[in-house]
């Protein structure tokens, strides 16, 4: 972790919490999660894409900027750039190269006078198979400190969507499930019922007993028991209280999923708890399906010593994961 003059965001990238609402750039490729009561707007500024999030109280507001660029261009011109036509009063105190999230990059530190008011700026400037991301934030200097740790809680969850990262080369589909994902090239799956799927690595190695578990659930208009993303949620919390100690079930978090263009807008939630002499952590995700005939579950658990290790190739899949 580095301070830049006193000045930067610093932008902590480790850990993994369901902080609230992802969003996501399905043309630039990338996520971001940002509590659900911050204001969100996004817009095209020519052909750069535009993402910008301000605090309820509003001093405090993070942005994206993606475009397209060619090979010949430079992080020191994209940054160039910015600095000139939208930092426009603000000085550059610092400009270094950096490794934010596994993506070589540049940060830089600003002050200055932006849009009338003194404020301190932070950005992170990276160029990712032709597209530059600027993620930066801003915040009245004299609320700098007070806003750093809500700053990083929003700004460590940017990602880009590779969708291969970790060589998801296999493809699940299933017509009568009604969806698709990828999935490693050294894992594998099984179909426990004809509603749930679970994937996991090969037998024998490390990653055997990290699973994904989707599970087609019914509604009540369908048949089945569910007339509600709670009535989901209450019945893998009574499974787990039923077969499981120390359970800790979240409440839920607004969770917004953009698929085979439609927006699905679920629920996400937090689990930990204690069975077989192990301790585990999973992240439940629930989803109305379009129609309303289905609610989709998809879960990704681990023991609580091997959550983090296989968390970045859970969420690639969930980048990937396609309800047709």
């Amino acid at each position: 972790m580095k301070k830049l003059i006193g000045l930067l965001f610093v932008f902590l990238l480790s850990g993994h919490t369901i902080y609230a609402d992802w969003v996501q750039d399905s043309q630039f490729k990338f996520k971001i999660n940002v509590p659900f009561t911050w204001q969100k707007n996004s817009f095209n500024d020519g052909t750069d894409r535009v993402h910008v999030f301000l605090s309820p109280d509003e001093n405090l507001a993070i942005r994206i900027r993606a475009f397209e660029v060619n090979s010949n261009v430079s992080l020191e011109l994209v940054e160039s750039l910015f600095r000139t036509n939208i930092l426009g009063e603000c000085e550059q105190l610092a400009l270094i190269n950096d490794n934010v999230n596994g993506y070589n990059g540049k940060i830089g530190a600003y002050r200055g006078v932006y849009n009338g008011n003194r404020v301190g700026a932070a950005a992170f400037y990276t160029i990712q198979n032709g597209i530059a991301y600027i993620v930066w934030s801003l915040t009245p200097i004299h609320l700098f400190d007070s806003k750093i740790n809500e700053s990083d809680a929003i700004t460590n969850t940017f990602t880009i969507m590779s969708g291969n990262s970790y060589g998801l080369v296999n493809t699940f589909r299933d017509a009568s499930l009604g969806y698709r994902i990828n999935y490693p090239a050294n894992w594998t799956f099984i179909k426990t019922k004809p509603h749930i799927v679970i994937f996991s690595g090969k037998q024998g190695t490390s990653a055997y007993y990290s699973t994904i578990n989707i599970q087609n659930l019914a509604s009540a208009s369908l048949g089945g028991s569910f007339n509600s993303i709670n009535d989901v949620a209450n019945h893998f919390k009574n499974q787990l209280y039923a077969g499981a100690q120390n359970v800790y079930f979240s409440n839920p978090e607004q969770f917004e999923f953009q698929s085979g263009g439609r927006n699905m807008l679920g629920s996400v939630y937090e689990i930990k708890y204690y069975r077989q002499n192990q301790n585990f952590k999973q992240v439940l995700v629930i989803l109305p399906r379009y129609d309303n005939q289905l609610y989709y579950a998809w879960m990704y658990t681990s023991s609580t010593n091997d959550y983090d290790t296989y968390y970045s190739i859970a969420m690639e899949m969930l980048d990937t994961w396609l309800i047709e």
